[in-house]
């Protein structure tokens, strides 16, 4: 099975509400604009739009494979990409986490989690960051250590996540 890639952030202060969000993602900072450009032939949103997701929750979908999901203290960023290839090619890694530092430092979180797609890490629940780490940690043992160590975990076993602080 192929699994696409995930991030999760915390909200912080500096979060002013979903339409704000969309319109600071629309702006396209640099290392966003490059993952968008490398990936706009394979998503079909060619704008940054606001919509309404599952369980109440508010969605962000953009260009370039991202679609964002806001909860009242989260954000998970969905990427077309494979977690695979995050995990164990270094230019397509490096790309997606400056996009990643760009989100963290706009909605103000301390850090990111990576994960793929499928990994159940409480975001749904409503859980705030520390929460959600707290699930993972529960859940499938401790983080990587390593981008390597990550690629070598499996699907949902130890280290099978990675936590980057800002």
């Amino acid at each position: 099975m192929s699994l696409d890639f995930k991030a999760i952030f915390g909200l912080g202060a500096e979060y002013r509400g979903i339409e704000w969000l969309r319109d600071e993602l629309a702006r396209e900072p640099a290392p966003l604009r490059d993952v968008v450009e490398r990936y706009r032939a394979r998503w079909t949103p060619t704008a940054w739009t606001v919509e309404k997701a599952a369980g109440g929750m508010g969605q962000i979908l953009g260009p370039g494979g991202f679609a964002l999901t806001i909860s009242d203290c989260a954000v998970e960023l969905y990427h077309v990409l494979r977690f695979n290839h995050f995990t164990s090619v270094e230019e397509e890694r490096e790309m997606l986490r400056a996009a990643c530092a760009i989100v963290a430092q706009i909605v103000g979180s301390p850090r990111v989690l990576y994960m793929h797609e499928l990994l159940p890490s409480g975001f749904h629940d409503g859980k705030d960051l520390d929460g959600i780490e707290a699930t993972l940690r529960a859940s499938f043992g401790p983080s990587s250590p390593t981008f390597a160590a990550l690629h070598e975990a499996g699907d949902y076993g130890p280290g099978c996540w990675y936590v980057e602080p800002f």
